[in-house]
């Protein structure tokens, strides 16, 4: 990654698909997890749900973790901060507008431009530190980005639970009032 959060992506597309057999589609998944695009493993407790947005963990391996989250068009999420993650989040798709402190660092318009129908800042992120605020709006075709975390003095679980500010939603605020899911690292 370069000083300008600017990673260089994996050869942007697998050989593609072309059935070769009477049985195509036993092919393609054998092609899908063989050839194709890498495909992710989580854990049993890999997924997240607040409402309408979903976190997929992707990967996991000590205090470091990968998780892709989503979000229906509208959403709004208000101003908040995670205090025991250190995060790098990368845009992969839709309408999003982010405010770090307050400061729009990637409007919404900048990411639905497109480049040969891929989006223009497919592998362009931000940093996000445990001190600072940050909000987002998600446009009309919703929005999805990969978070890569770095849990600081906390068991990993998925970084909404680690949330200082108003809840995104209503199931958000149950679970962030409920006990906690992160535990302590002894």
């Amino acid at each position: 990654m370069n000083r300008h959060g600017i990673v260089k992506p994996r050869p942007a597309n697998p050989p593609p698909f072309a059935p070769a057999t009477d049985e195509p589609l036993p092919e393609f998944v054998e092609w899908f997890c063989t050839q194709g695009p890498s495909l992710p493993m989580a854990p049993q407790d890999g997924i997240a749900w607040a409402g309408d947005i979903s976190g997929l963990l992707l990967y996991r391996s000590g205090q470091f973790q990968a998780q892709l989250f989503t979000f229906p068009p509208g959403t709004v999420i208000p101003p908040h901060r995670h205090p025991n993650v250190d995060s790098f989040d990368m845009f992969v798709s839709g309408d999003l507008t982010i405010r770090k402190n307050g400061k729009p660092i990637c409007p919404c318009d900048f990411f639905s431009q497109t480049i040969d129908g891929l989006p223009r800042l497919r592998a362009v992120g931000f940093h996000i530190g445990p001190e600072d605020w940050h909000s987002g709006e998600v446009g009309p075709r919703g929005a999805a980005f990969l978070s890569f975390q770095h849990w600081q003095g906390l068991e990993p679980s998925t970084i909404g639970l680690d949330w200082e500010g108003q809840p995104a939603n209503e199931q958000h605020g149950e679970q962030l009032s409920a006990p906690p899911y992160a535990k302590e690292i002894t």
